[in-house]
């Protein structure tokens, strides 16, 4: 039992070192799909990534500004909208509910910061024969023909 576990973990290391050090496989477009076979008049792509490892730090460490960023900008928009809430003169008992519903959901996960979605009530629909008014669709006149006649 142990023999066949070092075998079987010695076999999944020279697996591992094999994917290292495979080459990528080159990939052709034709036309607006893409395959591991040329087709005639197939273009070859260079999928290589060969961004070095300085640029891939610079990119993630902004990344992180960005989000940092982000999360600042909308806490102090959630602030401004709470203040412009609660200085409306006739704040409705539905809007206090929904903030308060809003609070304890961003209490019980804290990861939550968008609030929730109105519902929207389908609109009702059109009666039988109804015509919308102020608008009517006319097919463009055609233009009259010149005649000899009339152009001099």
């Amino acid at each position: 039992m142990n023999r066949q576990l070092v075998l079987h973990t010695l076999s999944a290391v020279a697996l591992l070192g094999l994917v290292a050090t495979a080459q990528a496989q080159t990939i052709y477009k034709c036309g607006t799909t893409y395959s591991q076979t040329p087709c005639p008049g197939a273009t070859e792509l260079n999928v290589d990534d060969a961004r070095d490892p300085a640029r891939k730090q610079e990119v993630d460490a902004a990344t992180r500004r960005d989000a940092k960023l982000a999360a600042a900008l909308e806490k102090d928009r959630l602030q401004f909208e709470a203040k412009a809430l609660a200085s409306t003169p006739k704040a409705s008992k539905a809007s206090k509910a929904s903030k308060k519903k809003l609070q304890a959901a961003k209490q019980a996960t804290p990861d939550i910061t968008d609030p929730p979605l109105p519902v929207l009530k389908p609109k009702k629909p059109h009666p039988p024969g109804y015509k919308p008014k102020g608008f009517v669709a006319l097919a463009p006149a055609k233009p009259a023909k010149k005649t000899p006649a009339a152009s001099k």
